[in-house]
C-alpha cells in the first residue's frame, strides 16, 4: 500500500510495536498548535478484517484502549476497496486528540491507517487531510 503525505519520517520507537514498520508513521513537523498531527498505518493483527468486524468490534476496541465519542462512519473507497471508517476522541493530558481510522483490505491482510489531529479540527478540515491522502492510495507489488 502506498500513498503520498507530505511530512517526515520520525525515529524507530524504543519498544518494538506489533505489526510496526519505521516506515508506516509520518509527522506533520510545520504543525504549531500544540500537536503534530500525523499518519500511521498498522498491519491489523487479525489479518483480513470485513467493515462489518470494523463497526463492531472495532469501536469495541477504541473503547478498550479509553477512545470517547466514537462514531461509525460512513464507508469510503480506498485503492479500489470498501473500507470501514471510525472516528473517535483519544485521551492525551487534558485536551486529548481526534483520530480518523480507515481498514484498508489488501490481499489475505488488512491495514489500519489512522490519521491523529489537533482536538479543534473540524471534520470538514481532517477530510481536507483524509481525503486527498487516502485517494492517492494504490497498491503496489
Amino acid at each position: 500500500l502506498a500513498f503520498l503525505y507530505r511530512a517526515a519520517r520520525v525515529a524507530e520507537p524504543a519498544e518494538p510495536i506489533v505489526g510496526f514498520d519505521p516506515d508506516s508513521i509520518a509527522r506533520d513537523e510545520a504543525d504549531e498548535d500544540g500537536f503534530m498531527d500525523n499518519i500511521n498505518v498498522l498491519l491489523s493483527p487479525s489479518k483480513d478484517v470485513t467493515p462489518e468486524q470494523v463497526e463492531t468490534t472495532g469501536v469495541q476496541e477504541l473503547e478498550t484502549a479509553g477512545a470517547s465519542d466514537i462514531s461509525v462512519e460512513d464507508r469510503v473507497t480506498i485503492a479500489g476497496e470498501e473500507s470501514a471508517h471510525l472516528s473517535a476522541q483519544m485521551p492525551l493530558g487534558t485536551d486529548g486528540y481526534t483520530i480518523d481510522q480507515f481498514y484498508v483490505n489488501g490481499e489475505d491482510q488488512t491495514f489500519i491507517v489512522t490519521f491523529s489531529f489537533s482536538s479543534d479540527l473540524s471534520a470538514e478540515e481532517r477530510a481536507a487531510v483524509t481525503g486527498p491522502t487516502l485517494a492517492s492510495c494504490t497498491w503496489t507489488d
